[in-house]
């Protein structure tokens, strides 16, 4: 019974994440276009990104029953681009989208993406004080994971990859699914 209940978890996985990177992925996702194409396309992967990541250790700060605060920081294209997965289900929560280009309101959030527009020195800023919360932080400019990120969206060929820093992953009390990491580059301590 659990052989045949770990085949159906990771076939569970592998046909989400097959699902983004066989339909969506084809387009090339071109980050001089920018724009909300782009952007929903990285919202698809964050999405999946929460569905398969376990918070060992309760989230700081207060937040809504049943929701999964999903914080944003860059442009109003960014934020437009990830609506179409506001109140989507990760798990027994639905993804709630909050603004939060103003550091201040941070709090309660179980993911961040930062989009690239965000201020370099504000983003280690921000890293360095997440580094023990857990949030799943996201980003998109070169090498977010091996700056303190857990993972990074990357370029691989004009698709859109990524990579999972494990330490930082481990560091914030996260867990991700086996299937998951199979399908990302891996960097950090194993």
């Amino acid at each position: 019974m659990t052989r045949a209940l770990n085949r159906y978890s990771a076939a569970a996985v592998l046909i989400s994440l097959g699902l983004i990177v066989n339909i969506l992925l084809p387009r090339r996702v071109d980050s001089a276009a920018g724009g909300l194409e782009e952007y929903s396309v990285k919202s698809a992967f964050v999405l999946n990104f929460a569905r398969y990541v376990q918070w060992t250790s309760p989230t700081n700060g207060s937040r809504l029953p049943n929701t999964c605060d999903l914080c944003l920081m860059g442009s109003d294209s960014t934020i437009s681009g990830f609506e179409a997965i506001n109140g989507q289900p990760v798990g027994s929560q639905t993804i709630r989208i909050r603004n939060a280009n103003d550091s201040a309101n941070m709090d309660g959030c179980q993911v961040l993406f930062m989009s690239r527009e965000v201020d370099h020195a504000d983003q280690l800023r921000i890293l360095a004080a997440l580094s023990h919360k857990p949030v799943l932080t996201i980003g998109e400019v070169n090498n977010f994971a091996r700056i303190g990120g857990v993972i990074g969206l990357i370029n691989k060929g004009g698709k859109l990859g990524f990579e999972i820093n494990v330490e930082n992953a481990r560091r914030q009390n996260l867990r991700f699914s086996s299937h998951l990491l199979k399908l990302a580059t891996v960097v950090g301590a194993q």
